[in-house]
């Protein structure tokens, strides 16, 4: 069985071919800097904090997949939905796609085994 290299070793290999290819097209007298790129300004971790990406935090499922998130089958998940007051509401996407919110599920059955 092969051994893996270490990453350092893997990065040294890296950063060596990297280099050789700049040193190739130095010799061929191509520029490997790119001019028209805008210069980068060091921005502070406040600011890079107000850039960050929003991140959706909703997980949903699928009726399917959300029955078997709770152990039932199908036919059951839709009659606990239909029955019970305490579940989670369904969410309609489109005449033809319904999703739960996953954690909902998961406090509502989690309350359920407190009970």
């Amino acid at each position: 069985m092969k051994s893996r290299p270490e990453k350092s070793e893997a990065l040294a290999g890296a950063t060596g071919r990297a280099s050789s290819v700049k040193n190739q097209a130095t010799k061929q007298g191509i520029d490997m800097t790119d001019s028209k790129a805008p210069a980068v300004a060091s921005t502070s971790v406040s600011q890079q904090a107000s850039r960050a990406p929003v991140v959706n935090t909703f997980q949903s499922a699928r009726p399917k997949a959300a029955a078997s998130l709770l152990g039932v089958g199908v036919s059951t998940f839709w009659r606990w939905a239909k029955e019970r007051e305490d579940f989670p509401k369904a969410r309609k996407l489109s005449s033809s796609c319904t999703v739960f919110d996953v954690q909902e599920l998961m406090a509502w059955r989690d309350a359920q085994a407190k009970q």
